[in-house]
């Protein structure tokens, strides 16, 4: 006799909207949740007290969507009282500047065999409704969990999307203290760099989101100052401080030997005009190490080169160009898109 394969059950998938101030953003965010190809199985917004008439806005769907209200407490202290009303397998988060392509819940479904505790999916960056032939980001083929493991110590975290373009397992997030972190924060900060630790992350060339630059995204990478470097290098080494209180028996990267630290600091050193050949021979064996593409290893070792040895002003523009997509002219992101193997991702999203 011939036994009838079991058939698995269907993982459900809820979209939370994570919305501080984001008014004018918001309609598209919520608009593109409801025009789904496949329905999430719950949307859920949660307004962390905003003050820019969100709220009036967000009453439009009240029926359609779940609305949560709660004060202002922080980006992950909304993603977790979000997180207590899910009752799907996972949860995918998209900050309210964000918006989805129209298939994201049908191709999140078609990678949740296995169930992995992660799954990472690429966006495409936009500005002012225009596309910017920028795709984000680029990962090795094969990036499994002990690839991302290793890039934790050498980069100081894996390689991965910002908030709206990762899906995560409910039970694994919820299984983890995340109330000892600090709720300012964000869930693809710590949380995020804890997956790897937890088992199977998938990592999907398919793009389900568009990343919308506008100038007062949190990262503030289009508008790269030594003081926003500064922060950027004390926020990673706080997350590493942070990810032993609740995966026991990890420890960080060498203090001042993770990429993004030596990135910055070449950064830093190139715009006050001094020529670190130090720094940048340190960021080079490091990136050399890195499980990057090779075709980005090799844009990146040019890229660092050029600001090692530039005058302050060309300098400036290169750490500009380097942190978004924004600051480059249009020849010089088709160039980069076509070197890093981004044209045919970017006509997948068009489709």
């Amino acid at each position: 006799m011939v036994q009838k394969a079991v058939e698995m059950p269907a993982q459900t998938v809820a979209l939370v909207v994570l919305n501080y101030n984001y008014g004018r953003f918001l309609v598209d965010a919520v608009e593109s949740a409801l025009n789904q190809s496949v329905p999430y199985e719950q949307i859920l917004v949660v307004d962390d007290g905003s003050t820019d008439g969100s709220q009036r806005l967000l009453e439009r769907y009240r029926g359609r969507v779940e609305l949560l209200y709660k004060q202002n407490g922080g980006a992950l202290s909304a993603a977790l009282a979000a997180l207590t009303r899910v009752h799907c397998n996972y949860v995918h988060y998209l900050d309210a500047d964000d918006f989805l392509m129209p298939q994201a819940r049908e191709l999140i479904g078609k990678h949740l065999h296995g169930s992995p505790v992660k799954l990472q999916f690429r966006m495409r960056c936009v500005n002012q409704g225009q596309v910017l032939q920028s795709v984000i980001p680029a990962y090795p083929e094969s990036y499994d969990s002990a690839a991302m493991k290793r890039d934790n110590q050498l980069l100081g975290m894996f390689i991965c999307p910002p908030t709206s373009g990762n899906v995560f397992r409910c039970d694994v997030l919820r299984a983890l203290p995340l109330q000892k972190l600090d709720p300012r924060d964000y869930i693809d900060g710590t949380p995020n760099l804890a997956m790897p630790y937890c088992g199977e992350v998938k990592s999907v060339d398919e793009v389900i989101v568009s990343y919308r630059l506008h100038g007062n995204n949190v990262s503030q990478h289009e508008l790269p100052t030594k003081e926003n470097l500064s922060k950027e290098v004390d926020r990673l080494r706080r997350r590493w401080r942070e990810l032993p209180e609740i995966i026991s028996g990890v420890s960080g990267p060498a203090p001042g030997r993770a990429l993004i630290e030596l990135e910055a600091c070449n950064m830093i050193a190139a715009m006050e005009g001094r020529h670190e050949l130090q720094l940048f021979r340190s960021y080079i064996d490091t990136l050399a190490q890195s499980g990057m593409p090779p075709r980005k290893k090799l844009l990146l070792s040019l890229w660092c080169l050029g600001l090692t040895v530039a005058p302050p002003r060309l300098a400036e523009q290169l750490v500009r160009a380097r942190r978004s997509a924004v600051n480059r002219g249009q020849l010089t992101r088709k160039l980069v898109s076509f070197w890093l193997g981004n044209r045919g991702v970017e006509a997948a999203a068009h489709a």
